[in-house]
């Protein structure tokens, strides 16, 4: 991925979960009752995720909800609402 990317070893700081057909609840759970900096819809569709990236810094956590969709083969990300 990016060089910026939170998963890169001097950050390690995101990951990315999957939980067969409990990333929607996981992904809401965190949302709604986690501090993280950014958490993301991968892909997937209305109701399920195909996976969720989550971050989180020590400090100045940025509550960034975005959902990643694949469009004409680049990955676009938009607010999630």
């Amino acid at each position: 991925g990016s060089s910026s990317s939170q998963h890169c070893a001097l950050r390690g700081a995101a990951a990315d979960i999957q939980m067969e057909e409990l990333n929607a609840d996981i992904f809401n759970y965190i949302k709604n009752k986690l501090t993280f900096d950014q958490l993301i819809w991968e892909f997937g569709n209305d109701e399920e995720t195909k996976w969720i990236h989550v971050s989180y810094k020590k400090e100045s956590n940025r509550k960034q909800v975005l959902k990643a969709k694949r469009i004409d083969g680049k990955v676009r990300y938009n607010v999630y609402i």
